[in-house]
């Protein structure tokens, strides 16, 4: 194509990144690329999880997203506290795009979209696997080494480093 970039057609879908994002991670912003060159507008959703305490609020979590989904014009940052079949209905979307990095992570995942094809019939699951070397980042453990005092600016978007610090210092971590 003599040194012409070929655009990619994006496929004209709203598609859903859900997840609590307690911290965003590497391991995340791979979906949320992925959503982002396939698809042409893209809800990066923080939903409450009633079974999880979470470290960070919500709005330091959707600061830390904002930040990291900011060089991605066609993605939305948004919240939502209720089930992801419901704010899929809410907003005309029939595809969400979920990562799992092991077995475990793949059986629930499975089952979370058989529920919610079986709530919202035309609510399909996109599974995709981690690459390699995302597969132990975790927000757990990034949380983990914040609390240690440790740099995991390896492990989360390069946009989030710095107000992620400002979080943990506030939090006493640092």
């Amino acid at each position: 194509m003599s040194g012409q970039k070929e655009l990619v057609k994006k496929e004209p879908r709203r598609v859903l990144v859900a997840g609590s994002f307690d911290p965003v991670t590497k391991g995340h912003m791979t979906l949320i690329h992925y959503a982002a060159t396939h698809f042409e507008q893209v809800f990066a959703v923080l939903f409450v999880n009633t079974e999880k305490s979470y470290s960070f609020t919500m709005a330091e979590r959707k600061a830390l997203l904002e930040a990291a989904c900011a060089p991605y014009e066609n993605v939305v940052v948004d919240q939502f506290e209720g089930m992801q079949y419901l704010y899929a209905k809410e907003k005309g979307i029939d595809l969400v795009i979920r990562g799992y990095r092991n077995q475990r992570d793949l059986e629930y995942e499975g089952l979370v979209a058989d529920f919610n094809r079986t709530a919202l019939p035309g609510f399909e699951t996109l599974l995709l696997e981690s690459r390699e070397e995302e597969r132990e980042i975790s927000s757990t453990a990034i949380r983990q080494m914040l609390r240690e005092k440790r740099d995991v600016s390896p492990f989360v978007p390069e946009q989030t480093v710095e107000l992620l610090s400002e979080f943990a210092e506030n939090k006493g971590w640092n």
